[in-house]
């Protein structure tokens, strides 16, 4: 069986339709009978008038039976009715559908009785002649005062019947014609109206979907069009209120993503939400494919996890420092405090504000190392020089040549004293903020520069057969500070000597290479044949004090700041330097340099340590 619409059209149409059908059936009843009741009254209206005129018109003929039949005969025909002539005596004279010798007498019929009584009657009954309802009416037929006679009127009750038929017909076809043509215009307003409604639904289903730019068509109808502007005003303001929700969205992420602090915002159940890229990065986490795990799987740390346990059950925590693990490992500080959610129903989460301290743990064990390590190289050279003095004091000058040789030795030191010493006034004079805008610099020619150096060192090399040559381009120059650069190069190049085996050479290259962040730079390579520098050591190397065998840097007498002196002339000339070394290839050391002004104050502040 085919489930019927339960849509409000089907409702509201069958409901019409159903009211129009009662209404046509009590008005067609109403109507039917109001027809029959007219029709009856018509025919016996007509009966009424015609009986006495028919009576007055036979008055003359009833002395001539034979007249009478005769003219009863033509009367009935043309007036389409029963015409019956009765005698004072009740005897019928004549009928127009019975032989009147064949009927009885009439005297004792109703209407007649009436009409002797009255002038008239009236009756319906079945008729004992013809064996058929009829109405008849009666009048006397008067002589003066003397009843002469009845004129007799008869319609059958069925030809009524049959005179209304022709209206109660017309009134059903009125009543169906009416009711098909309620149901069409009531389909087609059903129909419009459907169409107009479903583009209104049509219309909320795409502002539901997210299509806020659709505007609902405006329908004719008033309540229809009022509704319509009241839901594109809703799309309108929905649409507003959504730029404001992602305009606001958009700037809490990026205060968010732009602090330097990583931030991490968890659930009730633990799970990431959120977290900024200062997070991503310093946990090295890819944000994107976090969001939504358990923090415990994506961040293996057991000092974070029992900082978010009990923030989860005492609220707001005391900054906690934490350390992972890594190359290089990662110091930081982490403060959590509980998160409320935007349902009030729902547990709050937690917040976890992660700040960078690995460059401020690094800058304190730089500091402390540094001190340590200048305490160190001062009191060796220190501690000798009083050694040698107090024995010169406690034996005495009558040994000359012990004494030469003490105070030789006292002079050597107090030497490395004041190399010391200068080297750390250098490299402090280095890294005061702003020194490459400071420190005059000129266009020299590096290879002029380079030879002096060699010229410079000779001594040195010779004294263990050593050769030191350059070679590259002799043109090349750049903008520098003639005697911070010679420095740097005296430095590598005295190292390379230092730790160089004899009879071995050094190499110094100057040519022009392609650098990332330089673009087209000037480049001093200094290579040499020495033992070689293992990759464990090659990150620190240019660190204060930072030797990769402290014994022998101290038995050739190195100050151990001299890496550390060149790392910062290259920085202060917005250069670089780097190493490339391994253990039994010798080593190449780089000092990179921009070739002009311009290229000089590109963005190298930052690696400054």
């Amino acid at each position: 069986m085919p489930r019927i619409p339960r849509t409000l059209l089907w409702r509201l149409g069958l409901t019409l339709v159903l009211a129009e059908m009662l209404v046509t059936v009590v008005l067609g009843a109403v109507l039917f009978a109001r027809a029959r009741d007219l029709t009856a009254e018509r025919i016996e209206s007509e009966l009424r008038r015609l009986t006495p005129v028919l009576a007055a018109a036979y008055e003359p003929l009833l002395g001539d039976e034979s007249n009478v039949r005769r003219r009863v005969a033509q009367d009935a025909s043309s007036l389409g009715m029963r015409l019956t002539v009765v005698a004072a005596d009740g005897r019928v004279i004549a009928d127009s559908e019975r032989a009147p010798d064949a009927m009885e007498n009439h005297l004792a019929r109703p209407e007649v009785q009436q009409a002797l009584r009255d002038g008239s009657g009236r009756a319906v009954r079945t008729s004992a002649s013809v064996g058929r309802r009829m109405l008849y009416r009666a009048a006397v037929i008067r002589t003066d005062d003397d009843v002469q006679g009845i004129m007799r009127t008869a319609v059958p009750t069925d030809e009524v019947e049959a005179a209304f038929g022709g209206t109660a017909r017309l009134i059903i076809v009125g009543g169906l014609a009416s009711m098909l043509a309620t149901i069409i215009v009531i389909a087609f307003l059903s129909g419009r109206l459907s169409r107009q409604i479903r583009g209104l639904a049509d219309g909320a289903a795409r502002f539901a979907d997210g299509d806020l730019d659709y505007r609902v068509p405006r329908p004719r109808p008033t309540e229809l069009a009022h509704l319509a502007q009241s839901l594109n005003r809703m799309a309108r303001q929905l649409q507003q209120r959504i730029r404001e929700l992602q305009a606001r969205e958009q700037e809490q992420q990026a205060i968010l993503q732009s602090m330097s602090n990583g931030v991490i915002a968890l659930d009730a159940n633990r799970h990431i939400i959120n977290l900024n890229r200062a997070a991503a990065r310093l946990l090295h986490l890819d944000a994107t494919r976090v969001r939504g795990r358990l923090v415990h799987e994506v961040i293996r740390q057991h000092d974070l996890h029992r900082l978010v346990e009990r923030t989860f059950t005492e609220g707001r925590h005391d900054p906690v420092e934490i350390r992972f693990q890594g190359d290089p490992p990662v110091v930081v500080q982490a403060v959590a405090e509980t998160l409320a959610s935007a349902d009030v129903d729902a547990a709050p989460g937690v917040l976890v504000v992660i700040n960078d301290m690995t460059q401020i743990r690094r800058l304190e064990t730089l500091r402390s190392d540094f001190a340590a390590n200048v305490s160190h190289e001062l009191r060796t050279p220190i501690t000798n020089m009083m050694g040698y003095i107090e024995t010169l004091q406690e034996t005495g000058w009558d040994d000359a040549e012990r004494s030469t040789t003490f105070l030789d030795i006292i002079a050597r030191n107090c030497g490395r004293l004041a190399a010391i010493v200068e080297d750390i006034l250098a490299l402090t004079r280095l890294e005061q903020p702003g020194v490459r805008d400071v420190i005059q610099r000129t266009p020299t020619t590096l290879m002029d520069l380079v030879h002096a150096v060699i010229d410079a060192h000779h001594d040195a090399a010779t004294a263990k057969s050593m050769t030191v040559h350059a070679t590259g381009d002799e043109t090349l120059s750049a903008l520098v500070h003639p005697q911070l650069l010679d420095q740097a190069l005296g430095n590598l190049l005295s190292n390379a000597i230092r730790y160089s085996p004899a009879g071995t050479s050094v190499t110094i290259r100057v040519e022009t290479i392609d650098d990332e962040d330089l673009g087209a730079a000037a480049s001093i390579a200094v290579v040499d044949e020495g033992p070689g520098i293992p990759v464990s050591h090659q990150a620190r190397l240019f660190e204060r004090f930072y030797r990769v065998d402290k014994a022998r840097s101290r038995e050739l007498g190195g100050t151990g700041l001299g890496l550390a002196i060149v790392k910062h002339v290259a920085l202060a000339h917005g250069g670089r330097v780097s190493v490339t070394s391994a253990p039994g290839r010798g080593s190449v050391f780089r000092i990179v340099l921009p070739r002009d002004d311009a290229a000089r104050r590109t963005g190298t502040e930052s690696k400054r340590n």
